[in-house]
């Protein structure tokens, strides 16, 4: 099934994690901080929504990355379908990557395992957190900035506190209520 979002056509695919709420909250988040210049990760990167808008509106370079092979083939598509250039990673590309100039996550955050694909994107652990602390593990790598989504669903005082103990620091750019969930939208950021 085709989307069409702002100036975008998004061709959303079998197992693959659909643009939502909270992807649109973060593509809000990143319009607030306007990234420029560099490098942009948009890691667990689904149908690439997040990579083709920060492409398109900012013309930072963009590395689609996601754990499902079958998200990446999607973004892959939905950057060709919108003409905009990028690299594509299967996997994890945090672990790999030596560093980037900014980075968007909109994690697995539901609480429980995951029993198939699309689960992958939505389940983080017993707390739904599990992914993010991988993420917040790897922040050293992000030179410039780096945008978060957390929910109520997590501890996210929890988060807080690793990401500060790192000398990081946060600013919660928006809250916003979705059906009885409130997500917070973080920017993560070092001192210049």
């Amino acid at each position: 099934m085709r989307i069409r979002f702002d100036k975008y056509v998004i061709e959303t695919c079998e197992d693959v994690y659909e643009p939502a709420e909270d992807s649109f909250a973060l593509l809000d988040a990143i319009d607030m901080i306007k990234p420029s210049e560099g490098t942009f990760l948009d890691l667990g990167c689904g149908t690439g929504i997040v990579g083709i808008h920060v492409a398109k509106n900012y013309g930072l370079e963009v590395i689609f990355s996601d754990v499902n092979p079958k998200a990446v083939r999607c973004a892959k598509l939905n950057a060709s379908l919108n003409n905009i250039r990028g690299s594509f990673v299967v996997g994890d590309s945090m672990y790999r990557l030596k560093e980037v100039d900014y980075v968007a996550f909109n994690p697995p955050y539901l609480p429980g395992e995951p029993e198939d694909e699309v689960d992958m994107a939505r389940c983080g652990g017993p707390q739904g957190i599990r992914e993010v602390m991988k993420f917040v593990n790897n922040l050293h790598k992000v030179r410039r900035g780096a945008f978060l989504l957390l929910t109520s669903f997590n501890p996210i005082y929890v988060v807080l506190e690793e990401i500060r103990s790192r000398g990081l620091h946060t600013r919660v750019l928006f809250t916003r209520s979705v059906a009885g969930e409130e997500y917070f939208l973080l920017y993560v950021y070092r001192d210049r």
